[in-house]
């Protein structure tokens, strides 16, 4: 009885190990060898290895794309390729007319020469378009390329090189730093979706500026990189159509290889990308040269060509960083001939471009906003996403202007409540001569502010005293970016008949009236004049963003100005519905004549 359960056993553990030798025989004779191997594969990826070749040798390179639909004209949807590291070429590169086509799988087996080097081996699976993935057939009930992973691969071995000698090809890590070119003299490295990355700098003699650029040519511009002249605001060179060839991949990936000369003078380069296809994250099928998703600047006369750098080249003229919460800083000067300034600010914005600490300046004698940052024309600050940092150029007539910088009730330089930026004690906003050597010291002089608040207007009753300011079109009430809960007053005194602009933006609706402002005459209490729905114009944003901007006439005597809030949407607490011009959200009054 023991004898035959033994048998039985002997019997058992013989079935199971054979059926392990047939398991691992089928297992390695479906899996290719190399030193380089790409299998078991899934969609929507890029692979990606390096190659070091330290003696030139003899590739053999196996590959099974395929196409999107087993079409005559569809496609190629799952291929690769290899790139040279030095000098970005593609050495080899999936070719139609080689492939020997079955339905939507394609195969070829090639043998390349390749030369001592560094080099990259791609395979795409990402699809050829964006929408390609998604149109995936219902349970695969028609040829398409998602239904073909378990076929996907590629291989690289070498050819006739017997095991016991050395190897001279090898796998190495991919994604390495790029060695740095000595002519270089910026370089964005590989962009992500919504990134803005520039570069200011100073041409001091004619220079010949070389270009290579990878991105995405689309009808609103997508991902593209261009070059402004700062003085002039003249487009001096920018990504398009017709002046880049393809990239490979996606036919929108687009490559520039040129060229620009550049006058002496102060120019910026930017790159920008939108929320789709980059190298964060490929949509459709990458270009050849994937870390090339950027910008790079060289030039062999590099000495004609300086980065701009306030901070280390000069002493701000105007300064108002370290800013806390619930802040209202402003500082005016004035310049008594035509002047370049470069404005730095740093602050916090939203995704969505809702403005939380951030700055603008004024003309005081137009009031017009000459500038004012935004998410579009900053950029990533280090820390937490909305932390925004802009360095804009301002070509500046003779006058007197006004630089404000608000900021709302949390995180700050007093206190961060996300990840704090790089150069945390650069919150705020400084203003710098643009160029140095050349300023005039004795055209700028800062003006003397007498009784300005500094403080938010929200959450008491604030009296605030007239501004003593070098200003043509005298402000004579303030409240500026008005928070929740706020019950503001001012008084002004006008010894003759005056002509007053208001300028007035609040939360009003057809039902009610929640952030608003008034004049009403301070012996009688009679109102003179109040914000309406009537009287006031759509501000941007909620329906109920109002906006009212106009002139009116007022006998001289005593008045008082008053604008209110409610509890919720003010200036800090606007969400996605914020107005066109957020800091606004309040009352301004100014002298037209009197």
């Amino acid at each position: 009885m023991r004898k035959r359960r033994l048998v039985r056993f002997q019997l058992w553990m013989l079935v199971f190990v054979f059926g392990l030798v047939v398991w691992r025989y089928g297992v390695d004779t479906d899996r290719p060898d190399g030193v380089v191997v790409f299998s078991d594969l899934t969609d929507g990826r890029l692979y990606r290895a390096g190659l070091q070749v330290d003696q030139a040798s003899d590739v053999v390179v196996s590959l099974t794309a395929a196409f999107e639909t087993d079409e005559t004209d569809a496609p190629l949807a799952v291929y690769g390729w290899i790139l040279n590291n030095d000098d970005l070429s593609v050495v080899w590169k999936t070719e139609k007319a080689s492939l020997e086509r079955d339905g939507v799988i394609a195969r070829t087996v090639d043998t390349i020469h390749v030369r001592k080097g560094s080099y990259e081996v791609f395979f795409t699976t990402v699809g050829p378009t964006a929408e390609s993935r998604r149109n995936t057939p219902f349970l695969g009930l028609r040829p398409y390329w998602t239904n073909y992973k378990s076929e996907w691969q590629m291989s690289l071995s070498l050819v006739g090189r017997p095991q016991e000698k050395a190897v001279a090809i090898r796998r190495v890590d991919a994604q390495r730093e790029r060695e740095t070119d000595e002519n270089v003299i910026w370089a964005t490295g590989p962009t992500g979706n919504g990134e803005r990355k520039s570069f200011l700098f100073r041409v001091s003699a004619p220079v010949r500026l070389d270009i290579y650029s990878v991105g995405e040519i689309c009808t609103n511009g997508c991902d593209i990189g261009r070059i402004e002249n700062m003085r002039s605001s003249e487009l001096v060179w920018q990504m398009s159509w017709g002046n880049t060839t393809p990239a490979g991949g996606q036919e929108k990936n687009r490559v520039f290889k040129g060229a620009v000369e550049l006058e002496p003078g102060i120019y910026s380069a930017v790159y920008e990308t939108d929320g789709g296809h980059s190298s964060e994250k490929w949509n459709a099928n990458p270009p050849f040269d994937p870390d090339g998703w950027g910008f790079t600047l060289s030039t062999f006369e590099k000495d004609r060509i300086g980065e701009v750098d306030p901070w280390r080249q000069s002493e701000p003229l105007v300064d108002l960083t370290r800013i806390g919460d619930d802040e209202l800083k402003r500082t005016q000067f004035s310049l008594s001939e035509p002047t370049g300034l470069i404005v730095y600010v740093m602050g916090e914005i939203s995704s969505g471009g809702s403005l939380y600490d951030y700055a603008w300046i004024e003309n005081n004698s137009s009031r017009e906003t000459l500038w004012e940052m935004s998410r579009a024309k900053s950029q990533a600050a280090g820390g937490d996403a909305t932390n925004r940092v802009e360095m804009a150029f301002l070509e500046l007539e003779a006058g007197s202007y006004t630089v404000y910088y608000r900021s709302d009730d949390s995180h700050s330089f007093e206190r961060w409540r996300k990840r704090q930026p790089r150069n945390p004690e650069r919150w705020g906003v400084t203003v710098f001569p643009a160029d140095a050597g050349s300023f005039n010291a004795a055209s700028f002089e800062l003006l003397e502010l007498k009784g300005v608040t500094t403080e938010l207007f929200s959450g008491e009753t604030v009296e605030v005293a007239a501004e003593a300011a070098a200003s043509t079109a005298e402000q004579i009430v303030g409240f500026h970016a008005v928070g929740n809960d706020a019950d503001l007053s001012q008084t002004f005194e006008l010894e003759s008949d005056s002509k007053l602009r208001i300028v007035a933006q609040g939360e009003l609706s057809s039902g009610g009236r929640y952030d608003y402002g008034w004049i009403e005459h301070k012996e009688t209490g009679e109102k003179v004049w109040e914000m309406t729905v009537r009287n006031s114009r759509y501000a941007g944003g909620e329906d109920r963003n109002r906006r009212f901007e106009g002139v009116i006439t007022l006998p001289s005597g005593a008045y008082v100005a008053h604008y209110i809030s409610d509890f919720s949407h003010a200036f800090g607490d606007f969400g996605d519905g914020q107005p066109d011009v957020p800091r606004d959200w309040g009352m301004r009054i100014f002298y037209v004549s009197r």
